[in-house]
């Protein structure tokens, strides 16, 4: 909502999911009414009421590498901002930003951490200490056979000491279901409201001070 609020003109969203219950203390734009609505659709209509001349883009899908090419490259995208849960995913997303020189920016985990003060930028390739950063680069090397770098992501290097979640009861007699990709958890870590929040608070700050060279 950052961005929308700062006057970025253009945007796309690609999300599959939907709002849950359990999933409203994170979301700044969702409320009860909004729940079993896909996200896109509803981030769509707060977006209008914020700038109704804004150009929104919804893609009601998960990224996969062979819509690449359609989700991400047309449109010529200034910034990608990557907040992908699946790994694999997530190296294809960054590698074929990397190949084609677009501007990608990658969120960490903010599932089960608490201590603002934590939250750091940081280069992907050398940033120690982040369970999911090292599953990544573990994964990224595997796949490509490089090393990846001068990718900046946004994490926490507070040290994650809770367990994942119980499954709710819905999900309990049968869980598979509920695993949209075959590396997902179907459990998640306790989300600490504020978190996920001032994640997306940096990631959008990062975007807006590279796209007006405020770190040259």
């Amino acid at each position: 909502m950052t961005l929308i609020r700062s006057g970025i003109n253009k945007i796309r969203v690609i999300d599959y999911d939907i709002i849950t219950l359990s999933s409203l203390n994170r979301h700044a734009f969702a409320t009860r009414k909004d729940v079993g609505k896909l996200k896109v659709k509803v981030v769509e209509e707060f977006t209008k009421e914020i700038n109704p001349n804004i150009i929104y883009e919804c893609i009601d899908d998960a990224f996969m590498i062979d819509d690449a090419d359609e989700y991400i490259k047309n449109g010529n995208p200034d910034y990608v901002i990557d907040c992908i849960d699946d790994l694999n995913s997530k190296c294809d997303l960054l590698k074929y930003c990397k190949d084609n020189k677009i501007k990608v920016i990658s969120s960490m985990g903010a599932g089960g951490r608490m201590d603002p003060t934590c939250i750091r930028v940081g280069d992907l390739g050398t940033v120690q200490g982040e369970i999911l950063a090292k599953r990544l680069k573990y994964i990224y090397k595997k796949k490509y056979n490089e090393k990846v770098s001068c990718i900046p992501i946004i994490y926490s290097n507070e040290k994650n000491s809770m367990n994942l979640s119980e499954l709710e009861d819905h999900q309990k007699d049968n869980p598979e279901i509920y695993r949209v990709n075959d590396n997902e958890r179907v459990r998640s870590l306790p989300v600490f409201a504020s978190i996920p929040a001032i994640f997306g608070q940096a990631l959008a700050s990062f975007v807006l001070c590279d796209l007006s060279n405020k770190y040259q």
